[in-house]
């Protein structure tokens, strides 16, 4: 740790580029020449601090994964035996040779066996059982306007490409990718076994399958927006939504106990359009036949990296190199890591991490800095000169509420319903592990919600809010430079993980958190001015980024908007939260030429920098609400009077902003 330290402090000045002025582009100044000095790995779709961090870990974890796998005296049924045994049969790449399709066997002819729409039903909730999603998705969180109670959701799912933009966008991009997806489709169906004439038509009728699902689908922006995705049905009220679709057969082989006292439905829109594929299948053969096709395809689609190099090849050529622009696949031992232990597994393995590669004084110092963020939160907003008092109220009574996760969970996760077995194959082994993490959250329907639960592994490099429990959660993985050192100086930490922790803690009053009170409830607490003045000031960040163009492509502000204000916020209460601690101190002295206010800007310009592919940018900036890595340092540096103090940034320079167009919300 010793060396990261010293490492982390050295990095921080050591890739300044003098010949770009901090006012003129603050990314380029801090990050072009780290940039250019680590391009992008080939088996990486995008590089940087997050990325490189996360490479550490993995190697962390593949280490103890290889002690694991010497050992020969672990008690059978416990979690060490089941992270070796699943680890070594992902990495036995003979016997996957031989395995063949054969895991795969018996619910692809269940799939072939299909004679009625019903039955069309039965395999996808198998199928949904084992985390593949044909059609549309269920899943099981808090009540989004009870969140004491666990419910079981329906939302869009059942689309191989990253959005629907992809099928229905009529940039030359997008076209090439639906003909690359094709090409990707016929291969796979001639391993299938498929004449070359089958797996042309298959293909082309599940892209027009996907296709209407797409058309049918929300987009990215109008998934952020909980309030238009709230529609709770009973299974009566389902069935009259689609009453094609068997719902009782359907909750009977997901594997529901009893009837839900009802189901949220997050975009009925698409639910019907699923209703109106099966009511076809029942009319017409071909549609039935194109249905088959379909589940077969999602299923092998979705394990094709759990079988023979001749599927991994081709799942990778295409899911890889067409849709993120990776030029090389990554070594077994990762897929294997990434794709099945930390998937199935991710508490145990993060037991071991956490015993090996976490201390009590990371967690102590990082509460103590969630300590003061949320004071400085405090004080800004008792201080807001647009909010009205009712609303202010309400506000410092959610933030007093916040509830934190440092670290790694309270209690362990409970793995022994699951079993892992070498007599079976790799597949099979993780298709039980699927269903045994499903039957733990179906369990869960309709009873009180545990919110001791994590919903991030430790040895994620991440952190979170979660509106639904009003908490942030920081898991021991991201405590480490170069977010957080012990050692450095508290410019250093608080422009990096203090930065982060007042992100996490805005969120909380982004354009979405606002709508959920302090218990975590989707409801109106705002009063209409006060509401009115906050959209008006949010409209400002909206237009910020929807002028910004990266790599070619426009930023959309809407999709962004909360990740901005949080960055914005953020920002400007890690940035308070350091003066304080400086005045507390009274450690105010340069380092290396810099004062503590410029070390914060640096440190934070350095969390957020990196690259990526061209590719890969074109699924972020059609999906992802983050604005790219370059834009969330500008962007709210050139709002903050703080960062034209520090470095000198005047009117005239690009990074400055009259003070009547700057974003100011918290």
């Amino acid at each position: 740790m010793e060396m990261a330290t010293q490492k982390n402090l050295r990095d921080l000045v050591a890739h300044l580029d003098p010949s770009i002025s901090p006012a003129a582009d603050f990314y380029a100044h801090v990050n072009q020449r780290w940039c250019e000095a680590n391009p992008i790995p080939d088996k990486e779709g995008r590089w940087g601090a997050f990325l490189v961090l996360r490479e550490e870990t993995k190697h962390a974890l593949h280490a103890l994964l290889e002690e694991l796998a010497q050992a020969a005296d672990l008690p059978d049924g416990g979690n060490k035996q089941k992270l070796r045994d699943l680890y070594l049969l992902g990495m036995d790449e003979a016997r996957l040779e031989r395995d063949g399709l054969l895991p795969l066997r018996y619910i692809l002819e269940s799939i072939g066996e299909v004679r009625f729409p019903r039955e069309v039903i039965i395999l996808a909730a198998k199928l949904h059982r084992i985390n593949a999603t044909p059609f549309f998705g269920s899943a099981v969180f808090p009540d989004t306007k009870k969140s004491d109670t666990n419910r079981l959701y329906f939302e869009q799912a059942g689309l191989s490409l990253p959005d629907r933009n992809y099928y229905l966008s009529d940039d030359p991009k997008f076209a090439g990718t639906r003909e690359a997806f094709l090409s990707y489709m016929q291969a796979v169906h001639g391993l299938l076994g498929d004449s070359s004439e089958e797996a042309a038509e298959r293909a082309r009728a599940i892209l027009v399958l996907e296709t209407r699902l797409a058309r049918a689908s929300l987009s990215a922006t109008e998934r952020r927006d909980e309030e238009k995705q709230y529609f709770p049905k009973t299974v009566a009220e389902l069935s009259v939504l689609a009453p094609a679709i068997p719902w009782t057969d359907y909750l009977e082989y997901l594997g529901v106990s009893g009837e839900p006292q009802y189901i949220i439905v997050r975009q009925p829109g698409f639910i019907e359009e699923c209703n109106r594929m099966i009511d076809e299948a029942g009319k017409d053969a071909s549609a039935l036949a194109t249905l088959k096709a379909y589940l077969r395809w999602r299923f092998v689609d979705a394990y094709a990296g759990k079988l023979s190099q001749a599927f991994r090849t081709l799942h990778f050529g295409f899911h890889g190199k067409v849709l993120q622009g990776i030029v090389i696949d990554r070594p077994r031992w990762e897929r294997v890591l990434l794709g099945a232990v930390n998937a199935v597994l991710s508490e145990a393995l993060g037991e071991l991490y956490v015993e090996r590669h976490f201390s009590f004084e990371a967690k102590r110092r990082i509460h103590e800095l969630v300590g003061d963020l949320q004071d400085v939160l405090r004080g800004r907003l008792k201080n807001l000169p647009w909010m009205g008092e009712e609303t202010k109220r309400r506000a410092l009574a959610k933030l007093a509420v916040f509830k934190r996760k440092l670290g790694y969970p309270e209690k362990w996760r409970d793995y022994s319903r699951f079993r892992v077995s070498m007599r079976d194959s790799y597949a099979e082994n993780y298709m039980r592990g699927c269903a045994v993490e499903t039957e733990r959250v179906l369990r869960t329907i309709d009873k009180e919600a545990d919110r001791t639960e994590w919903h991030m592994s430790p040895q994620t490099v991440n952190a979170q809010y979660n509106p639904q429990w009003n908490e942030v959660l920081f898991p021991a993985a991201i405590l480490q430079p170069p977010f957080f050192d012990a050692d450095a100086d508290d410019g250093v930490n608080y422009g990096a993980i203090g930065m982060v922790i007042g992100h996490e803690l805005t969120h909380g009053f982004d354009d979405q958190g606002a709508k959920f009170d302090e218990q975590g409830n989707l409801r109106d607490w705002w009063t209409a001015d006060d509401k009115a003045r906050f959209a008006e000031r949010a409209a400002v960040l909206v237009k910020q980024f929807n002028e910004s163009v990266f790599m070619g492509m426009q930023v959309k502000g809407e999709l962004t908007l909360g990740e901005n204000i949080a960055d914005l916020g953020g920002l400007a209460i890690a940035y308070e939260a350091l003066q304080r601690a400086l005045a507390r101190t009274g450690k105010t002295e340069s380092i290396d030429g810099f004062t503590p206010a410029q070390r914060f800007f640096l440190s934070f310009a350095r969390v957020w920098r990196g690259t990526i592919r061209e590719e890969l940018a074109r699924e972020f900036i059609t999906v992802d609400p983050h604005a790219p890595g370059p834009l969330r340092i500008n962007m709210p540096l050139s709002n903050l009077r703080e960062f034209y103090d520090a470095f000198g940034c005047a009117e005239g320079s690009a990074m400055y902003r009259p003070e009547a167009e700057r974003a100011q919300i918290w």
